[in-house]
């Protein structure tokens, strides 16, 4: 029983020292349990909470409250069967969570209007299993296999997207360091095609844009010896492998007036590969050939640094979590 707990810890501590960075807020105990509204279908009289957490939504007038269903699996865990599991018992729990009085008096204390969705969070605490695999599994779950109800989501964190939100929210906390004086940080949305964004600017990461290609953040200074010292921080997701799609990234930049006549932007790679800076270089290059050579195109682009980023990886062992219960 107590290996359980601190496996079930090493997750609960991994997530700490992840979304906190990304400006996500406890809602309500942890670790709790309270009674089901759908006892008769779900067959069951309780649904868990080990984690809630809530932003605001950037494209709404709702607050958004992730029920986190926290999950520390060796690879040999991680299979279709154990993901399908656990995403139909968190299906039911939202279910009810976005109609019980018990869980919105535990958890949403808010006037606000809100919805809650559900993040299956798994942290592979072996290091062994392949990323593709658990990507592989969740896309041969359907949401009718699931059980997800109508008007509801859904949303998985595995080995692929927790290194990687490691490694940004890692990086965010060490570019504090560079700073002159007090800094805050905040996260770039887009005004979209149906969807105008309450502010260009936000203090937190919705869950949309943290599983999307890229994630840019603007690092200021909030004193007046720092208020001129600005960073633009853009992470980048995938390998860099070809001039298509760091052309398609020059096209976001340029659509959504990012590089502005004195904004630079670092171009934070999290997971390049080998010949990536070189590539980019091409795509650089491809972009202003087709604009017909324009100077100001050129200008503008040599104001994206390219670098790499060192990963964060954190790894616990189960003593380890064990003595920091105490």
């Amino acid at each position: 029983m107590a290996e359980t707990a601190n496996i079930a810890d090493i997750a609960k501590h991994a997530f700490d020292e992840i979304f906190q960075t990304f400006g996500w807020t406890q809602a309500g105990p942890m670790d709790t349990n309270w009674p089901c509204i759908n006892e008769d279908i779900h067959q069951k009289k309780t649904h868990p909470s080990d984690l809630v957490c809530h932003y605001e939504d950037p494209y709404s007038k709702y607050r958004i409250y992730i029920n986190i269903d926290l999950k520390s699996y060796a690879a040999d865990s991680i299979s279709k069967s154990s993901i399908g599991t656990a995403l139909r018992s968190l299906a039911k729990t939202i279910q009810c969570a976005n109609a019980s009085p018990d869980w919105s008096d535990q958890f949403a204390a808010t006037e606000m209007p809100w919805e809650t969705v559900g993040l299956l969070f798994v942290y592979n605490h072996d290091g062994q299993a392949k990323p593709s695999d658990f990507d592989r599994y969740c896309e041969l779950l359907s949401n009718e296999e699931i059980g997800v109800p109508k008007g509801r989501r859904l949303y998985t964190f595995g080995p692929s997207q927790i290194p990687y939100l490691q490694t940004v929210a890692g990086d965010i906390q060490r570019m504090y360091g560079a700073m002159q004086g007090r800094a805050e940080h905040s996260f770039f949305y887009p005004d979209l095609i149906s969807k105008k964004a309450k502010a260009q600017e936000m203090q937190s990461a919705s869950l949309e844009l943290l599983l999307g290609p890229w994630q840019l953040v603007h690092l200021k200074g909030t004193e007046q010896t720092s208020a001129g010292n600005s960073k633009h921080l853009l992470y980048y997701k995938a390998t860099g492998e070809t001039t298509a799609e760091f052309v398609y990234l020059i096209d976001y930049l340029f659509r959504f007036q990012l590089l502005g006549e004195t904004k630079d932007i670092r171009l934070r790679m999290v997971n390049p590969a080998p010949n990536a800076s070189v590539i980019w270089r091409k795509a650089v290059d491809e972009y202003v050939q087709r604009l017909h050579g324009l100077p100001e195109i050129r200008k503008r682009l040599d104001r994206v640094r390219y670098e790499s980023v060192s990963r964060t990886t954190l790894q616990f062992s189960e003593l380890e979590i064990g003595l920091i219960r105490g």
